[in-house]
């Protein structure tokens, strides 16, 4: 989740502390639906993670970056409109 919100910061989409990640999550529906599914998608992971816990196999950790570091072009582009 950390190199989700550092990818946002980059963004400059950064989260108010008077929500909780899932309302931040909810409040990014101005994001391209491919980027707004994703984190929506990453957000309940992070719950069911933190406290659901449950463990992230390794393999799903790695794929969860990647997942990340896909969404950087996608905002990106997002700014340059």
């Amino acid at each position: 989740m950390n190199d989700l919100t550092t990818l946002l910061e980059r963004s400059h989409i950064t989260r108010p502390r008077h929500q909780t990640p899932a309302e931040f999550s909810d409040s990014l529906s101005f994001l391209p639906n491919e980027a707004y599914h994703t984190i929506r998608r990453l957000t309940q992971i992070f719950y069911s993670i933190r406290f659901g816990r449950q463990e992230l196999p390794v393999e799903e950790q790695k794929d969860l970056e990647s997942t990340v570091q896909n969404l950087e072009p996608i905002l990106q582009n997002q700014l340059a409109l």
